[in-house]
């Protein structure tokens, strides 16, 4: 009886303190991790072993310690299949094909600008510029060749999308989109003052009418009763005008 009371206080214990399932990976789980090598972009028993238990959590940790990670890139054969929190701004999503398709490979910008990956169980969209925390299990190095053709190791870890914590960052929101008000705001004062400058225009433009049109209409008075009813006769007398205007 008193051996499993035991039993379940402990385990109690365990699960209140890595929090609704989190757990760290057993030792059959670790026997397996034996066939991992480093530095090789490779999937295999040992991989395949850590998705198996991570598809199992839920909830959240209560604290988990987070990786060093030049310790981790020196002798990652000490860390691996234990248990970390990690966190950092998503730069890339890419989803795997057969025998693992389900699960996304991600790489993660952490606060100090370094760059680690990680595995996700679970079909996730939207992550792409976010910034996540989660709990993880450390997998292995890879090595990759970069831009500059030289090769950086990179620790990896897994995780299941039901522990993933997403927070909003800057990086989410594009520069040109934080202009878009002030460049809205511009255009309008230019649209006013276009407006106001175009009907301006407008007016002084049916002023100018008005006026050579009264014009006209003088003219035509002034001339109306003097000039002869005949046309050529007419014509005569707008000539002789023109010569005494002269």
């Amino acid at each position: 009886m008193r051996l499993g009371t035991l039993i379940l206080l402990l385990c109690v214990f365990v699960v209140g303190a890595f929090g609704g399932g989190v757990l760290p990976l057993d030792e059959m789980g670790r026997t397996r991790l034996s066939s991992v090598v480093d530095g090789l972009d490779s999937r295999g028993e040992g991989f395949a072993a850590i998705v198996e238990h991570v598809q199992d959590w839920e909830g959240e940790p209560q604290a988990l310690p987070k990786p060093d990670r030049t310790m981790v890139l020196n002798q990652p054969a000490n860390f691996r299949g234990e248990l970390f929190e990690v966190s950092g701004t998503v730069e890339s999503v890419t989803p795997l094909h057969d025998p693992w398709r389900g699960i996304s490979e991600l790489f993660v910008r952490d606060a100090s600008g370094d760059v680690f990956g990680m595995y996700v169980v679970g079909s996730i969209e939207g992550l792409t510029r976010q910034r996540i925390q989660t709990p993880a299990i450390f997998y292995k190095t890879i090595s990759i060749e970069g831009g500059d053709h030289q090769n950086r190791l990179y620790p990896m870890f897994v995780t299941s999308k039901l522990v993933i914590q997403t927070t909003m960052t800057n990086a989410e929101i594009p520069t040109s989109l934080l202009a878009l008000p002030l460049i809205c705001f511009v255009a309008l004062i230019y649209f006013y003052f276009f407006r106001m400058s175009k009907s301006k225009k407008r007016q002084q433009r049916r002023a100018h009418i008005q006026i050579q049109t009264q014009d006209v209409l003088n003219a035509v008075q002034e001339t109306s009763g003097e000039l002869p009813e005949d046309a050529s006769s007419a014509l005569a007398k707008m000539y002789e005008q023109t010569e005494d205007d002269e």
